[in-house]
């Protein structure tokens, strides 16, 4: 809790306009230093959501120091409720 001091640098897929990778800081953890995350996504009920992502050490340029990722993968994936999918709709459709 308390003042966040973290750092994001997002890059946007120009064509789908999803988030493709980002650079980010977790200062809370001590961790001043960049990662690089990246996402995979998988439609589910319509709606597309990350159900991969991957991050490793990087610099503020977005290139890797090595290629010791951390994986994480989530299966199975359902909502408990029934959302209502026009708020996850671009802007002005």
């Amino acid at each position: 809790m308390g003042d966040a001091q973290d750092t994001y640098i997002l890059y946007i897929n120009k064509k789908t306009k999803m988030i493709d990778q980002f650079l980010f800081t977790v200062v809370a953890f001590g961790l001043t230093e960049p990662s690089l995350m990246t996402f995979d996504y998988e439609t589910i009920n319509g709606i597309k959501v990350p159900s991969k992502r991957k991050y490793a050490a990087a610099n503020w340029d977005g290139q890797l120091k090595d290629n010791d990722y951390t994986i994480t993968n989530w299966t199975n994936i359902k909502f408990k409720i029934d959302a209502d999918k026009s708020m996850f709709q671009k802007p002005g459709k």
